[in-house]
């Protein structure tokens, strides 16, 4: 017993003085050494190994009429808060129909796909889109484009996809995904409502300027479930402006 104690004490002795010899190799004076295993490292993992924890993907709709991306199946250039860290660069897809951001990305000498966790991204930009992640109504957390965000009032865009399936022949079943599709809200300081045309805009306001809303969409000749998204943030910065004028009337 004494014996098999005494081996085990200068093993630990051991490894410490191991552990102590290495330290002092690796001391900040060897920059150089350092550079070399970090270039090593990026070689070996990619350039943003933060990103590449997130699931391995792989398309699962072979065959399917349509697809769950929003705009296009294509990888675009974009941008990732993740973590609180910024990623530009980054070759993105938003899958709307699963609420998800699948990333393109070079590991070592090959692509792989991933998927990011989704609670650690706070906000992407995509398409010339910027999404944030927010929750409303005690619901989960979903990504909503910003279309624009004044002081009390802010209008968001949530895209979003059906799916069916099709027997063709009996034979087998395919998956048809339908057009993307958004639910448009609007945030009156802490109340979120949607809306879905003129007139359920309008409605949203106090009555002291729906007249004021309801006659600029009109001479504008704005539908609020049609227009674009610049058209949409300068209706937004018109009823806050009323908003203003009428609080500094009262």
């Amino acid at each position: 017993m004494y014996m098999f104690s005494r081996r085990i004490s200068i093993i630990v002795i051991s490894i410490v003085v191991h552990s102590t010899v290495r330290a002092q190799i690796f001391a900040p004076e060897h920059g150089s050494l350092f550079h070399e295993i970090f270039t090593l490292t990026q070689e070996r993992t990619g350039e943003n190994p933060l990103l590449q924890n997130g699931i391995f993907y792989e398309y699962p709709y072979m065959g399917a009429k349509g697809h769950p991306f929003l705009n296009d199946n294509q990888f675009h250039n974009g941008s990732i808060i993740y973590r609180d860290q910024l990623y530009e660069g980054i070759g993105m897809k938003y899958d709307i129909f699963n609420q998800q951001i699948v990333m393109n990305q070079h590991n070592g000498s090959e692509m792989v796909q991933s998927i990011p966790a989704r609670e650690f991204i706070s906000e992407f930009r995509i398409h010339g889109m910027l999404f944030k992640s927010m929750t409303f109504d005690n619901k989960n957390q979903s990504f909503y484009q910003v279309i624009s965000e004044e002081e009390k009032l802010s209008c968001y865009y949530f895209w979003n996809k059906s799916r069916n399936e099709s027997h063709e022949n009996g034979a087998y079943k395919i998956y048809v995904f339908a057009d993307a599709k958004p639910a448009r809200y609007l945030l009156t300081g802490e109340k979120i409502s949607r809306f879905r045309n003129n007139r359920s805009f309008v409605r949203l306001f106090p009555d002291g300027v729906k007249k004021q809303v309801r006659e600029f969409l009109r001479s504008n000749k704005i539908k609020v479930d049609r227009t674009d998204d610049v058209a949409m943030k300068e209706v937004i910065h018109f009823c806050r402006t009323i908003f203003d004028n009428q609080n500094e009337q009262n």
